[in-house]
């Protein structure tokens, strides 16, 4: 089991399943989980369907969907996503898109949480507790809230 305590939700998290989608025309079906998820749009252009609502998506945003709550992805052309399915206490509040730093933080976090979860390497469920500690913490980090007006992230625009 990889479990972390941190800044969100202050209890366990628990990564349930993690992989990547490599997704094309039409995208994939609208569904949901028992768990929440985070997906880290990687390559190609989709629209993601989120409860009602339809977001035009580019690689860098992130979207956490809610345990329940009905998602999917509409595609005119091949695309690529991670996802991580994960257990933890209800969240309160959080922000459904997010959108990765210049660096890739997030996505290159999730990609690492993949490789460890698979448990190939020794002392994977240590390394899988870390980098979900970190996952956590780079979640808080790009919530928008957490941007004061008028600041922008090393160069970007989007937070002004």
């Amino acid at each position: 089991m990889h479990t972390n305590t941190n800044l969100l939700h202050k209890s366990l998290i628990r990564v349930v399943h993690c992989s990547i989608h490599d997704g094309n025309d039409p995208g994939y079906p609208l569904h949901s989980h028992p768990t929440w998820e985070i997906t880290v749009h990687c390559q190609g252009k989709i629209r993601t369907v989120q409860g009602n609502a339809i977001i035009e998506t580019f690689p860098g945003m992130v979207f956490l969907h809610a345990p329940g709550q009905p998602h999917g992805d509409i595609a005119s052309e091949p695309y690529q996503l991670i996802y991580i399915y994960f257990e933890c206490e209800p969240l309160k509040t959080f922000e459904p898109v997010l959108y990765d730093d210049p660096d890739g933080s997030l996505k290159e976090t999730c990609k690492a949480i993949i490789r460890e979860w698979r448990g190939q390497a020794s002392h994977f469920e240590a390394m899988t507790d870390l980098l979900v500690g970190r996952l956590d913490l780079l979640i808080e980090r790009f919530r928008p809230s957490a941007h004061r007006i008028g600041t922008a992230c090393r160069g970007c625009s989007r937070h002004y």
